[in-house]
């Protein structure tokens, strides 16, 4: 196995998890602004936490490709290594 292929291996990983974890917080609020400098800010939705995964259309299938070919790369080239030394 090369140096830094566990480094590569490691990226895909986390990159392909990342896809899951909450990215944005989608809601809607009403800011209303009164005299003397007031604000008021009321929600009219529970925020809910939106992942990757549901936010993109295309790029989190790309992104998703790229983190299993990465880690899908450095298992064949360390087992070719392993048959190419027996």
């Amino acid at each position: 196995m090369r140096r830094f292929e566990p480094v590569a291996a490691l990226g895909g990983v986390l990159l392909g998890a990342s896809l899951f974890a909450p990215w944005y917080r989608s809601g809607v609020f009403i800011i209303t602004r009164g005299g003397a400098g007031t604000e008021t800010k009321s929600s009219l939705a529970w925020p809910a936490r939106v992942t990757a995964w549901e936010a993109f259309t295309t790029v989190d299938v790309l992104l998703m490709a790229l983190a299993v070919q990465r880690r899908a790369g450095v298992v064949s080239t360390s087992s070719r290594r392993a048959a190419a030394s027996c």
